[in-house]
């Protein structure tokens, strides 16, 4: 009994006094920061996935605006083209997302698919925003001829659709921002 304990004791001090110590830490603090960025980017993956899927929805849905006649064919055209170039603007979006494998990068090439992320939300939001004034002009122009409850409406609409948007902007920015920040970290002795 006592030379189990003895031994329980030499292999405890071993182990503090073991120099792998401070690299086992490094080296856990490393997969902990990975899953953390891991999970970022599949959190940013799942709401351009979803984006994707409401877009498509939104293309069909036009389609059947058009059979209704709820709309006149040029606006149903307007909608469909929008929303359609937005699923492809997500699916590029998402695939920078997908860029970012930290079992194959270094650092410095998760940094650079970082990057490429940022660079493709930015044209995502930029085309997005060019497309959706002139049909959100299209509209409100209709909705003013049709009656002055569906004007209010979609001015109404519109205004929440833009906070929304906002909100979501802002998560998923401060979803990066981590991501960075992590990667940065993880760099530092």
């Amino acid at each position: 009994m006592n030379t189990d304990l003895d031994t329980l004791k030499s292999q405890w001090q071993n182990l503090d006094a073991a120099p792998s110590k401070a690299d086992n830490r490094e080296e856990m603090a490393r997969k902990i920061i990975r899953r953390g960025i891991a999970s970022r980017s599949e959190k940013i993956a799942r709401f351009y996935r979803v984006n994707i899927a409401l877009c498509l929805i939104w293309v069909g849905i036009s389609g059947t605006f058009s059979i209704e006649r709820i709309f006149p064919l040029w606006l149903v055209i307007l909608m469909a083209v929008y929303f359609g170039v937005m699923a492809f603007l997500s699916f590029m979006v998402l695939e920078r997302v997908k860029d970012i494998d930290l079992s194959r990068m270094n650092v410095v090439q998760a940094m650079e698919s970082v990057c490429r992320l940022q660079k493709a939300r930015m044209w995502q939001k930029a085309v997005g925003f060019a497309l959706c004034l002139p049909l959100m002009v299209c509209l409100l122009a209709y909705f003013s001829r049709v009656s002055s409850v569906m004007l209010v409406g979609g001015i109404v609409g519109a205004i929440f659709g833009l906070f929304i948007g906002f909100v979501i902007d802002g998560r998923i920015r401060r979803q990066i921002r981590e991501m960075e920040s992590e990667l940065r970290d993880s760099t530092l002795p």
